[in-house]
């Protein structure tokens, strides 16, 4: 396969000014002047991750309290367990998943079910049976993970349990009596089982079409707050979970619509490569494809919620031997905590011209950036790089 001649988009106004361990990438239109050197010798490392709190012990069913950073609602006691929802429905309404299929789900184990519901959802993309027009995006699997691997969509008892506990004060709580709110309990192939809350009472059980859209209140574990992962190696950067979109994902320049995000979605090349399933599609060729410059870089922006980053794998087509000349050779990671100011991880030098290389930082990094540059290739005068993956 011939690859097109380039229109390189010249990264020379993103060209680094180094200083100790930090690398400036300047915006556009600002001076780099003895400001930047000042904040360099003043900066120190990344913070660590924050120590998991609660103080949700001692609530009474119906009180608010702090899980970490969010607040939520103690609902009442099920299988000897304390369960917790949010303080809020979702603000959007979800639906449950594929129609025609089994996830498996279990009666009362919302936070069993929840991870076979986005199982599901790989499992079956492109098949003959979707949801007609479906993105998956509204997911109430991956509405309710986006806020934390902690979060969950909660079983039909569960659920109950909670109504029940709570129907004195529904209306107080931001539930609606008129509506049905969807579980992650199946009833058969076709449909899911929804609650209606009912004042001083129990709840309705209605049967919702599985591509239906209804009201969610997520439900959480009081355990601590990690990241969704998805995929073999357990990728928390594949677009479209963890709040990621395609303008997460950045570089300092692209071939053509190889864009970044093209190597965050699950696959490489076409998907002729490798494939593990993917969330949004495969993104155009789904690689990463730029003309061999210095230090050209590619990331991704986790927002506020934040990576305890312990490495990341760069997957590499390799269809063809002259791919091979593509590879990444000699790379540095980097994080950052502003999008500015970022830290070198660790370097990595003559990665082998394979399919796949793990990267593995010799201690965890929280960070909401994570940067790979890539300082040189074997040879060829276009980096390429097919998907890359990043694990806690």
């Amino acid at each position: 396969m011939k690859k097109l001649l380039a229109c390189a988009i010249t990264a020379a106004a993103l060209s680094p000014t180094v200083n100790a361990d930090f690398i400036y990438r300047t915006p556009a239109g600002m001076q780099v002047g003895s400001g930047a050197s000042e904040e360099a010798s003043g900066s120190s490392p990344l913070p660590s991750k924050p120590s998991y709190s609660s103080d949700c012990a001692g609530a009474s069913i119906g009180d608010s309290c702090m899980i970490n950073d969010d607040s939520v609602i103690y609902a009442g006691d099920l299988s000897g367990e304390r369960i917790y929802m949010a303080s809020n429905t979702e603000p959007e309404n979800g639906y449950f998943g594929l129609r025609g299929y089994s996830y498996g789900s279990v009666l009362g184990d919302g936070y069993g079910n929840t991870p076979k519901m986005i199982g599901g959802l790989f499992d079956h993309q492109g098949s003959s049976n979707p949801i007609s027009g479906s993105t998956y995006v509204n997911n109430i699997a991956t509405m309710c993970t986006s806020h934390g691997s902690n979060w969950y969509v909660p079983s039909e008892s569960e659920l109950s349990t909670a109504f029940t506990n709570l129907s004195h004060n529904l209306s107080g709580l931001g539930f609606a009596t008129n509506l049905t709110y969807i579980t992650s309990t199946e009833h058969g192939t076709l449909y899911a089982k929804g609650l209606r809350p009912q004042n001083s009472t129990a709840p309705a059980v209605d049967y919702l079409d599985r591509s239906h859209q209804n009201p969610i209140r997520c439900f959480v574990k009081d355990t601590e707050k990690k990241l969704l992962a998805v995929g073999p190696r357990n990728n928390v950067a594949h677009n479209g979970i963890n709040g990621l979109t395609d303008a997460s994902f950045t570089a300092s320049s692209n071939y053509s619509s190889d864009y970044a995000y093209s190597a965050f979605d699950g696959g490489d090349y076409n998907n002729a490569g490798f494939d593990y399933g993917t969330l949004l599609g495969y993104k155009n060729r789904s690689i990463w494809l730029v003309y061999r410059g210095q230090d050209e870089w590619i990331q991704v922006d986790f927002g506020d919620r934040k990576v305890n980053a312990a490495g990341i794998v760069i997957r590499n087509p390799s269809l063809y031997p002259s791919w091979l000349t593509y590879m990444p050779k000699d790379v540095t990671v980097q994080a950052s905590n502003d999008g500015v100011t970022f830290h070198d991880v660790k370097s990595f030098n003559d990665l082998p011209q394979e399919p796949m290389s793990t990267l593995t930082f010799d201690s965890p990094v929280y960070a909401q950036y994570i940067r790979l540059v890539v300082h040189s290739n074997y040879g060829n005068t276009y980096i390429q790089i097919g998907e890359i993956e990043v694990f806690e």
